[in-house]
């Protein structure tokens, strides 16, 4: 059966991201918005300041799941992830080209 990997995003910059067991949890204030399971997440994109926990960035750094923080105004931050495991990529200049362009597209989507 063939895998397919997804990208979550997050747009809100209230939320924050930690990881219970081997699931995303979202948070508002203490409160638990939402729940994804890693095993079928390929990347995590947040927008805004949004935070994750130490835990979390952790297991996607082990697991090779990019994690990516972009600015409020499409900015892109930083990303955590393994180089030399990058999915369909010569080096990590076209990772980065590709994926702000992916990130730009779904970011004029949700505004």
């Amino acid at each position: 059966m063939k895998r397919l990997l997804n990208t979550l995003y997050i747009s809100n910059p209230d939320y924050y991201l930690s990881l219970d067991g081997e699931n995303i949890v979202v948070k508002l204030k203490e409160e638990e918005i939402g729940r994804v399971p890693l095993h079928n997440i390929d990347g995590v994109v947040t927008m805004g300041f949004t935070g994750a926990s130490p835990k979390l960035r952790g297991y996607c750094a082990d697991k090779n799941i990019a994690l990516t923080f972009i600015s409020g105004n499409g900015r892109f931050l930083a990303t955590v992830c393994v180089f030399w495991m990058l999915p369909n990529c010569v080096d990590y200049g076209l990772f980065l080209r590709r994926l702000l362009v992916k990130t730009k597209i779904a970011y004029a989507i949700i505004c």
